[in-house]
């Protein structure tokens, strides 16, 4: 007897004996069946089907007022620093990143190491 023929004869076995144990016991297999498909599709129940989306509500424009203008600047014109912002900024907004420093050839190796207060000056 060959490898091949050995081979299809273990198989032929093992599909014999799985044939025979669910005909034995129908009921159990069925309901462990039904519980493996169950649980493998339970994750899908987390999936958001068509129309169970956000729902957007509009109201009407009632009792709005613009936000108050100040009367020394214009409508829509750009001011030097947000209206959120309280006093001053700690740095000028082009020292917030650090710039890299090259040394000419012949100078000392390497860049030097920024200290603390090199940020803002």
């Amino acid at each position: 007897m060959t490898l091949t023929e050995r081979l299809r004869e273990k198989i032929s076995r093992a599909f014999y004996n799985h044939g025979l144990l669910c005909a034995s016991y129908p009921i159990p297999i069925i309901l462990f069946t039904g519980f493996c498909i169950l649980a493998c599709c339970y994750p899908l129940l987390k999936l958001p089907l068509p129309g169970t989306g956000p729902v957007e509500f509009t109201t009407p424009v009632k009792d709005y007022s613009p936000p108050p203008v100040d009367s020394d600047r214009k409508q829509g014109e750009p001011t030097e620093q947000p209206e959120w912002v309280p006093g001053q900024p700690p740095c000028p907004p082009d020292a917030s990143a650090p710039q890299p420093q090259l040394q000419p050839s012949g100078g000392e190796p390497g860049p030097r190491a920024l200290q603390g207060g090199d940020w803002c000056r």
